[in-house]
């Protein structure tokens, strides 16, 4: 059976499995995983690799306790899909076309920009005098920052930097710089978990963590809170986004977790909107810059080939 052709027979392990007990009622329960998984069978994951990834879900998506060796079974019965010899072509990401739901007036993407849009220019409006320092990590097509910066009158004192590993993204986001007549907006092609991109923008005024936090496992959520005092300026607001579900919902954690390391509320994007921004302004002193070992490990990066 090509692997191309494996997603039905993938649904029914995943579903035989049931490791939260659905009982068969709720079909696509586990439907958020089989693309990661055929990607993963793509690029040649072996029994163990597959097992550590469902282990990994098993905490970080679904919060349930993965003892070593629960997932070997289901991980050889899925690596068996894959014939031998065989390596079907799935396709990966593409990043670019991921943003198009912005050009969608009704989609959940658009409304959820003009939401940390409008919290950039609160950030923007209540700055001190003079230069005013931003990052934003995975930055994608830059959308927020350019777009909130475009029309507003401290867009000269903004120095910038945008880190986005995707190239498209990367030259859409520098294109839409220019055509703003940005001149100070940086857009860096690379690792936007290395830190070495940050250095000389930080401590920073505004710190961008869009589009992150559903992308990286819960560990790499809290290491990257803990470093926003290495990177956010006393005073500087950190906006971030985190999908809100209604099983394992991670937003109120994520604002626990800022509200533990001298960050307080600022704002929160309303419980029914369908998704979640938070604001957070940093009340401490910042600390130096360590750049020796990665800010958080993205899930998607195996698919930028």
């Amino acid at each position: 059976m090509p692997l191309g052709d494996a997603e039905p027979r993938l649904r029914d392990l995943l579903n035989d499995w049931d490791p939260i007990g659905v009982g068969g009622e709720v079909h696509d329960e586990y439907d958020c995983l089989i693309p990661k998984l055929l990607t993963r069978l793509d690029d040649g994951a072996d029994t163990k690799a597959i097992g550590a990834f469902l282990r990994a879900e098993l905490v970080d998506h679904f919060g349930l306790i993965a003892e070593p060796g629960s997932t070997d079974d289901i991980a050889a019965r899925i690596v068996a899909l894959r014939p031998p010899g065989e390596s079907p072509a799935v396709e990966p990401m593409d990043w670019r076309r991921w943003h198009d739901d912005y050009d969608r007036p009704d989609s959940t993407l658009a409304h959820r920009l003009l939401m940390v849009q409008a919290q950039i220019r609160v950030v923007l409006d209540n700055a001190p005098a003079g230069e005013i320092n931003a990052i934003s990590v995975v930055a994608g097509q830059g959308r927020d920052l350019i777009g909130a910066l475009a029309d507003h009158p401290r867009r000269h004192d903004v120095r910038a930097v945008l880190v986005e590993l995707d190239p498209a993204n990367a030259d859409f986001a520098r294109a839409s710089a220019r055509a703003a007549g940005l001149d100070k907006v940086q857009v860096v092609t690379g690792d936007a978990a290395d830190l070495a991109h940050y250095a000389d923008h930080v401590p920073a005024r505004l710190v961008l963590l869009c589009g992150l936090f559903g992308n990286i496992a819960d560990a790499d959520i809290e290491h990257t809170v803990d470093t926003c005092d290495q990177l956010c300026a006393q005073g500087g607001t950190v906006i971030w986004t985190r999908a809100r579900k209604t099983r394992f919902d991670r937003f109120p954690l994520i604002c626990e977790l800022f509200e533990e390391r001298d960050f307080e509320r600022r704002w929160t994007s309303p419980p029914d909107a369908g998704f979640g921004v938070g604001a957070h302004r940093f009340l401490g002193e910042p600390k130096p810059l360590e750049v020796d070992e990665p800010l958080f490990h993205f899930f998607g990066y195996q698919n930028q080939r």
